[in-house]
């Protein structure tokens, strides 16, 4: 979605400096494949390497600083790619081909367990605390460039145990000494930022995606004579889209070939909102910046008087105080600061919420916090803009694509639709022309929106709540459905691992209503799951009808209703996510569509299988797991 449609002269203007900048593209998408081409296709670390050593039995030679360099270089220059998007295409192959990747280990020393729980969960928790660790303070990347790939980002660890002691074969306590490995599939997040498609961290699957579809990606249209791009001031200097900083002015240049200078009104994880001089507004996603160069930096605000530096606290001082909503600033170890609202703290990590986001910083990794000053304290929202400062005569805008092509293979104009939009539902946008006629388009066509009406867009309000980060407890796993796929939603849900009471070698409990298990949930902080989250939660990315595969094996999970299965006593009757008894034991309490109460799973159930609830009245095998999100 991006600003107002400019038509005519402007447009061939428009189009014209965005070929005048190819150029320029071309030559630094050059130099940062020298930069990767230049490191090796998979850094390991010295820790990496001293753990691997360990393991193999031999010494590790230490690494030189000339190689730490290079692969350093290499990593960035990747991250860099990735945030170039498309204009990055003519590097699609060196991705491929190198696939850089870095590995690092942490060696976690003296981790006690006294028995509370299972020793997996408080393993896992320890390694999603490591990781929270990790991802602020990596090596090789910081976290902004970091933060980007965490889809890309897996961890495995292995456990030792000292000191246990065992009581009728079960262990009351150990102390965990935990080698946890981060892998960074660097290539891979790139490759889907620039790209589109996305085949998770398989080398093999992008190298024959790239085999099947490198001759259509690569061949372009005789570039067609252009003037050169006008000069950049001297003080001026590109940044990338998710750098700009609200107040600031710069001028854009977008993939579209829009080129327009504007201030930054506001922005958030996926999309800026700037205007012009003139009073134009334009609202636009991040990914379409191909370049933003400040002209202006944002107006300086006076310091209120007795305004200086902030009180500094230590980690265990901000527990005693959990000063909710104080603006803080914390600095970590590698220099890098955040900024944000005070949002929870616990023993390990204070969690800020920066810019509706929630980052968890650990402890280990803080340098220093500092409240800020009460001049650089926020004032609460101010009241919207009334609407007389946006004449009422400006129109909205759907801009869609055109699916035919020129005799180059190039893309026809797009077809520009002008109006009101009068109702914008799931697949579909409907826009009412000045003429009076309606024009019904599909969601999957659609370019670009211009809205002047106060109505959110629901599509990028559910893309706004996926891009949030989401930690889940360590009795919950993370079911992430990443968008792009047809027929499939996209969303992060934490959800239950185990039906309630949610432990392990526990007996579920059945007999509840759906009320009953609505409290359960709620008073715990969570929620039931929607019938959509539950069943992709049971069936995978790949939609399986049952939790363990395609073909119903009655063995698998316990498909009698004479009895309750203890929570994991089935090991193989579990998903792809990590859950178990998703099918059989008991079924399970879910919220359907219109809030109506719906059960799931149970006895030869397929992870499909939606059971009306009728009244929400207890029945024998009734039961629930929970769900939390954003």
């Amino acid at each position: 979605m991006i600003g107002l449609v400019r038509r005519g002269a402007a447009l061939v203007a428009a189009a014209g400096i965005a070929a005048g900048l190819h150029a320029a593209d071309k030559d630094r998408v050059q130099a940062l494949i020298a930069d990767i081409q230049a490191g090796p296709r998979t850094y390991q670390t010295s820790a990496a390497l001293e753990y691997l050593s360990l393991k193999a039995g031999y010494a590790a030679q230490p690494l030189m600083p000339d190689l730490i360099e290079r692969a350093n270089k290499a990593l960035r220059a990747t991250a860099a790619l990735g945030d170039m998007r498309s204009a990055a295409m003519g590097a699609v192959g060196t991705l491929v081909d190198y696939f850089t990747t870095a590995v690092h280990v942490v060696t976690v020393y003296e981790t006690y367990y006294a028995g509370e729980g299972s020793l997996e969960d408080r393993v896992m928790t320890k390694v999603m605390g490591e990781r929270n660790k990790f991802m602020l303070t990596a090596p090789f990347l910081g976290y902004e460039q970091l933060s980007k790939c965490d889809r890309h980002v897996t961890e495995s660890h292995e456990t030792a145990l000292a000191s246990e002691q065992y009581s009728a074969g079960r262990l009351l306590s150990a102390n965990i000494t935990l080698h946890i490995t981060f892998t960074v599939y660097a290539a891979a997040c790139a490759l889907n930022a620039i790209t589109g498609a996305d085949f998770g961290t398989d080398a093999s699957q992008w190298r024959s995606w790239w085999i099947a579809n490198q001759y259509t990606l690569t061949a372009a249209p005789p570039p067609a004579p252009v003037q050169p791009p006008p000069a950049q001031p001297a003080a001026a200097s590109a940044v990338s889209g998710r750098n700009v900083v609200v107040g600031a002015t710069y001028r854009f240049t977008l993939t579209t070939g829009d080129v327009f200078t504007a201030r930054v009104e506001s922005r958030t994880d996926t999309s800026v909102i700037a205007e012009t001089n003139e009073g134009n507004a334009y609202t636009f996603r991040i990914p379409l910046i191909r370049e933003c160069v400040m002209t202006s930096p944002p107006p300086q605000p006076a310091a209120p008087a007795g305004a200086g530096r902030g009180e500094a606290l230590t980690f265990d001082e901000l527990k005693r105080r959990s000063p909710q909503g104080m603006m803080l600033q914390v600095r970590i170890k590698s220099g890098q600061a955040f900024e944000g609202r005070f949002a929870s703290i616990d023993d390990e990590n204070v969690r800020l919420d920066v810019s509706g986001s929630q980052i968890p910083i650990h402890k280990d990794v803080i340098a220093q916090i500092l409240t800020m000053p009460s001049g650089k304290t926020p004032p609460a929202p101010a009241p919207a803009k009334p609407e007389a400062r946006k004449p009422p005569s400006i129109p909205d805008t759907v801009i869609v694509r055109n699916p035919k092509t020129d005799e180059w293979g190039r893309q026809l104009a797009s077809f520009v639709y002008v109006g009101t939009i009068v109702d914008d539902y799931g697949e579909r946008i409907v826009l009412e022309r000045t003429d009076g006629a309606r024009v019904e388009v599909k969601r999957t066509e659609v370019e670009r929106v211009i809205r002047h009406s106060t109505k959110s867009d629901p599509a990028l309000d559910a893309i706004q709540r996926y891009a949030k980060q989401l930690f889940c407890p360590s009795d919950m796993v993370l079911v992430d459905l990443p968008p792009g796929k047809d027929g499939r939603p996209f969303f992060k849900t934490c959800v239950d691992k185990y039906e309630y009471p949610n432990e392990m070698n526990a007996v579920p409990k059945g007999n509840l209503s759906y009320e009953d298990a609505r409290r359960i949930c709620e008073a715990k902080g969570k929620r039931l799951c929607t019938a959509e989250e539950w069943q992709w939660a049971c069936s995978g990315l790949e939609g399986m009808p049952y939790p363990y595969g395609y073909n119903y094996n009655e063995n698998t999970c316990n498909s009698s209703s004479k009895g309750i299965s203890a929570s994991g006593d089935r090991t193989n009757c579990v998903s792809k996510f990590g859950l178990y008894d998703m099918t059989g034991n008991v079924f399970e309490w879910v919220t359907g569509a219109k809030d109506k109460p719906m059960l799931m799973g149970g006895p030869q159930a397929k992870c499909q299988t939606v059971s009306p609830g009728v009244d929400g009245s207890a029945k024998p095998l009734s039961g629930l797991r929970c769900c939390k999100s954003n």
